[in-house]
């Protein structure tokens, strides 16, 4: 764990590459502040680094973004934690980071709100997640088993960037079977439409037995969505910037002071945790980021 004040240069190895492989690398600090870096490639270009080192100026998070193009295509994150004073490490499941807190709040966060920011930023992050059944962030080559509605199958995950291998997948010992790209159709948003399967793709059909559960391999995700990063920070403040960390209070009284909460339902105090509201379930609904999908199981 690095110190503020210390240097260090990003380096990425790669299992699959070649010369059509490109890497870039955007060092991102705590604040939110972007940053793009030259790199350079080894020979077989499996192995990339930055051609100077950055320096850890603030403490905090600092995300290391490498971005690969051809071969190997895909994204990595790489999470440092600087240390002036101790923070806990924010979660690399966080949809939001603190910059994005602190560009709306217009402030930079106080001592105790930084020390509670990051892991508010991940429990919120988990309940959009959770709802909308996607995960936003890009990946590649992820393994989804799913039972199909009639003959059509709803990718969770949007937007779906590839698919890439269909399978029926065999029961009693019958092993799975992979379709060819004859017997199964993407309509390039987020349904395979399934077709019947005669052949496979390097000889007949065996003998033997299948469920109606397929697996499907595909790539999905992006950009985090700007609302959804929005969002994400609508509920955090909820919780950070409360007058109080008593869940379920109407009103409070300090001294000569008092705060009232609002009087309707949920309008109480928070608390300390970060919750989904009906109210937030209905927006993301408006959004259309709730999916439909049936997922058996999920891998990435």
């Amino acid at each position: 764990m690095p110190d503020v004040g210390d240097k260090r240069i990003p380096t990425l190895t790669l299992s699959v590459a070649d010369g059509t492989t490109v890497a870039t690398l955007v060092v991102v600090a705590p604040d939110g502040t972007a940053t793009p870096m030259d790199v350079s490639s080894s020979s077989n270009s499996t192995a990339w680094a930055a051609d100077e080192s950055y320096a850890f100026t603030a403490d905090g998070v600092w995300v290391e973004r490498w971005t690969v193009a051809g071969t190997g295509e895909g994204a990595e994150f790489e999470y440092q934690i600087a240390v002036g004073v101790a923070l806990p490490a924010q979660l690399p499941e966080a949809l939001a980071h603190i910059g994005h807190l602190v560009a709306r709040l217009g402030r930079s966060l106080t001592a105790a709100e930084k020390l509670k920011a990051p892991a508010m930023l991940a429990d919120a992050s988990d309940e959009i997640r959770s709802f909308c059944r996607r995960q936003f962030t890009a990946a590649v080559a992820d393994e989804l088993v799913i039972r199909p509605v009639g003959d059509t199958i709803i990718l969770p995950n949007r937007p779906v960037t590839s698919v890439d291998q269909v399978e029926v997948i065999g029961t009693g010992g019958t092993a799975d079977l992979v379709l060819g790209v004859a017997n199964w159709a993407f309509d390039g948003i987020d349904k395979i439409q399934l077709y019947a399967y005669p052949h496979l793709v390097t000889g007949a059909v065996p003998m033997g037995t299948y469920a109606n559960t397929y697996r499907v391999t595909y790539g999905h995700g992006g950009d985090v969505p700007s609302p959804i990063v929005g969002r994400i920070c609508k509920m955090v403040f909820r919780s950070l910037l409360a007058p109080t960390t008593a869940e379920g209070l109407v009103s409070e009284r300090i001294g000569n002071y008092s705060y009232q909460y609002g009087q309707f339902p949920g309008g109480q105090s928070p608390g300390p945790t970060v919750e989904l509201t009906k109210d937030d379930e209905a927006w993301l609904r408006k959004r259309g980021y709730r999916s439909g999908a049936s997922t058996i199981q999920l891998r990435q």
